[in-house]
């Protein structure tokens, strides 16, 4: 299953419910691209394109952000749900997956292909494939930087800060 995207531009932020404490949201980063790049999101099984998938999560996390090789192969890709965003020069940039246990995670798009809208949409693929089979509870562990983001999402975070292959992490729910 494939579906064609056009990088959107998003200029108001989704409506989320806060305390007046917090303060505004603009999600400046959701949507936005930094040039047009047009791209496919496809659903995909790790035993056809495993190859790819490495690939961009090697660069990613291992070589960018300096993750153990050995925490980032954790045996759950078999039985995960994957999406896989390539260009229209078929170039794999994007890959993010679902496990049947609702969490979200392994979000990573190459660096030269960030800001152009490709995260929203790897997100947005799983959003849609959990609601089409009916999994809920959807959860995801966001490094810090990254909490922004999956607010625009429709996440929020539960409990303190935590470290996770030497990134400090937090907790997120899908709120209902």
């Amino acid at each position: 299953v494939h579906e064609k995207h056009q990088p959107r531009r998003c200029h108001t932020a989704p409506s989320i419910s806060r305390s007046a404490a917090e303060p505004e949201l603009s999600c400046p980063n959701v949507g936005y691209p930094r040039a047009m790049t047009r791209y496919t999101i496809e659903q995909v099984a790790w035993r056809d394109k495993q190859e790819e998938l490495r690939a961009i999560r090697y660069t990613v996390f291992v070589e960018e952000q300096q993750v153990p090789i050995d925490e980032e192969w954790d045996g759950r890709d078999a039985t995960a749900i994957h999406v896989l965003a390539v260009t229209d020069a078929a170039q794999p940039v994007g890959t993010a997956r679902l496990l049947d246990d609702g969490q979200i995670g392994r979000m990573a798009v190459l660096r030269e292909y960030r800001r152009r809208g490709i995260g929203s949409a790897l997100l947005q693929r799983l959003l849609t494939i959990a609601a089409t089979r009916h999994i809920t509870g959807l959860f995801l562990n966001a490094q810090i930087d990254a909490v922004d983001f999956y607010r625009c999402h429709g996440f929020e975070g539960v409990g303190p800060t935590f470290v996770e292959a030497g990134i400090v992490h937090l907790k997120m729910i899908q709120k209902r």
